[in-house]
């Protein structure tokens, strides 16, 4: 299982590092740039909103199919038309939400505009999202690994001609391009993707059966809270932050350093989950054991996750006048506190996945509500006119909600599951977390060199320590690279 797992993770972190990072630092940065922090900060707030009525498309039907799939394949063949039929009548009832709010709040003409491509975005996205979740769940991962970067792929072709080539026209550049292109991109992928689905199971006739979706819907509602929970607590923060602070610049200059965190998690905690909750939902219904895959996980990210927090720590200012343009000392302050997230991401991909996969949905929510309480009263309390003005505050209370989540999904997942707490794990972990902290300060103090050339260091050291420490063995390392090459 571990063989075909690595080797499973091996092409999809291939593929996504290819891609990915020249989407989100090649193309939404320089559209950012080339936009500005005012009107991009606009953009990502509609952005959030869009993505935090999501849960309307989605209602919990990924999950519960992708949990049933992997469990049984079958039963896609009865599934896959009475979803989508599904998903089209939720898609009407999403776009009459969100445009309401929108009125209601009274937004302007250009926030309007940009807030119904954008939910068209997040409509053709859900299709996407539901085709693939088909594919994971038939342990099809390399075929889904393709899926994951092909709307990037022809976005990037596309935007990439109009900001780099001969055909860029600069800074008359409209951020509403920006968004239909990704509509475009994503419509393409989902006619692909759809099209796959149909040719695995080989759908001869479409039986649409009214009481079906029913049932399906209403299994599918306590996935649907727990998704929509865990959007606000994740999402809000930009949201509120503009609201309070009524300047759009402070919400872009939040999503720019946001942007660097959104790169790390693709990169990684959202590759693994979208492989995990198939892969968990099938271990436990084989009733195979759990512990091996679980410490796999946690020994891959959390090292990882670990060095970017604390390289943004010593270096988050350096990286933010690299990246972007007009870019303020604190900055910075607020690159480091939102990569403090990303440890705790990483546990939430790992233990979040695992206890929805066994079906404790009933935890996961009385988590996730507690996020959202959690976070809006931080919010409220903290983001005044006087402290708002760095994202300072909204990156801090970012960080203690996501820590809070990752532990108790942490405990409840050792708890539920009967794992054996890996405590020699756990000690090496803080290892080598002190000794990577006391590498940088050496660097710092001793080594006074330019970006770059300080981050590739920090990295190969980091990566020694790994080693040193014995979070990852050299000879069991060279063994399992050796059976991926060899496709076993």
């Amino acid at each position: 299982m571990q063989k075909s797992f690595l080797q499973n993770i091996a092409f999809l972190v291939l593929v996504n590092l290819i891609v990915k990072p020249f989407w989100i630092l090649g193309i939404d940065r320089t559209v950012q740039n080339t936009v500005g922090h005012e009107l991009y900060g606009s953009y990502q707030a509609m952005f959030n909103i869009a993505i935090i009525f999501n849960i309307i498309l989605d209602f919990g039907l990924h999950a519960y199919s992708s949990r049933v799939v992997a469990q049984s394949p079958s039963m896609m063949q009865g599934l896959l038309p009475n979803i989508a039929l599904a998903k089209a009548f939720f898609s009407l009832v999403y776009l009459g939400i969100t445009l309401g709010y929108g009125f209601l709040q009274g937004v302007g003409s250009l926030h309007f505009k940009l807030l119904l491509i954008l939910s068209l975005m997040q409509i053709v996205l859900s299709y996407l999202q539901y085709f693939r979740s088909n594919i994971a769940a038939l342990q099809l991962f390399k075929t889904d690994g393709i899926f994951s970067v092909l709307d990037r792929i022809i976005a990037i072709l596309i935007l990439g001609a109009i900001l780099y080539t001969p055909l860029s026209i600069g800074s008359s550049f409209n951020i509403e391009w920006y968004a239909w292109v990704q509509v475009l991109a994503y419509s393409l992928a989902a006619v692909a993707a759809c099209w796959l689905c149909l040719r695995l199971q080989k759908l001869r006739s479409v039986s649409i059966n009214w009481k079906k979706i029913w049932v399906i819907v209403r299994h599918s509602i306590p996935y649907a809270l727990l998704v929509f929970c865990m959007s606000v607590y994740m999402r809000i923060d930009v949201v509120m932050l503009e609201y309070i602070s009524h300047d759009a610049s402070i919400a872009g200059r939040y999503a720019a350093a946001f942007r660097l965190l959104d790169v790390c998690n693709n990169m990684s905690g959202v590759l693994l989950g979208s492989m995990l909750l198939p892969l968990f939902a099938r271990m436990i219904a084989q009733k195979q054991d759990l512990g091996s895959i679980v410490h796999l996980c946690v020994t891959i990210l959390l090292p990882l996750a670990i060095m970017v927090a604390v390289v943004a720590y010593f270096r988050g200012a350096d990286i933010m006048q690299w990246l972007y343009k007009d870019v303020r000392s604190e900055d910075g302050r607020v690159l480091f506190l939102l990569m403090c997230c990303y440890p705790f991401y990483c546990i939430n991909y790992i233990y979040a996945t695992l206890l929805t996969a066994n079906g404790n949905l009933r935890i996961l929510i009385g988590i996730s509500a507690l996020a959202v309480l959690l976070n809006v009263v931080l919010n409220i309390t903290f983001l005044s006119a006087r402290n708002a003005d760095n994202g300072w505050w909204a990156a801090l209370n970012a960080c203690l909600t996501l820590a809070f989540v990752a532990l108790a999904n942490m405990w409840f997942s050792y708890r539920k599951m009967g794992l054996a707490l890996p405590w020699i794990l756990i000690m090496r972990v803080l290892l080598f977390a002190a000794l990577f902290v006391l590498l940088n300060v050496v660097m710092v103090a001793f080594l006074h060199w330019s970006l770059v050339p300080s981050l590739v260091l920090s990295v190969v050291g980091g990566i020694g320590l790994v080693f040193a420490v014995g979070i990852i063995r050299p000879g069991v390392l060279l063994i399992q690279i050796k059976q991926i090459l060899q496709g076993r």
